[in-house]
């Protein structure tokens, strides 16, 4: 589930928006070879469009999944998104933020804009 109302941005053509339920196989596909070839994921089966959509639910609107395009009807390029950080209640007010870039679009500016668009 997107973020509420949450805002969407332009950096330096890219454009970043709420993710929706649609975008679950493009970020599936942008995260996969980061689990299977890299070493950034600690996982170790790349999950597929229904897990990713899964887990964009899980976060009920309370943390955000971005992704970045180029203009409104661009593909994705990058997602982001952010997750609890702990669950003990000291941790309430912490959460951890991570981007990925698709192979195509690495140093482009897409990440960057996923971390610096406000939410």
């Amino acid at each position: 589930m997107p973020v509420s109302g949450a805002p969407s941005g332009n950096v330096g053509g890219i454009v970043i928006r709420a993710a929706v339920p649609e975008d679950a196989a493009s970020i599936a596909a942008i995260y996969a070879p980061h689990v299977l070839v890299g070493t950034v994921s600690f996982e170790t089966v790349a999950p597929d469009a229904r897990q990713m959509r899964t887990r964009m639910a899980a976060s009920d609107g309370l943390y955000p999944w971005l992704v970045a395009t180029i203009g409104d009807a661009g593909g994705i390029l990058a997602f982001a998104y952010a997750t609890r950080f702990r669950e003990r209640e000291a941790y309430r007010f912490v959460c951890e933020t991570t981007v990925y870039v698709a192979d195509a679009a690495q140093r482009q500016g897409a990440g960057r804009g996923g971390y610096c668009t406000r939410h």
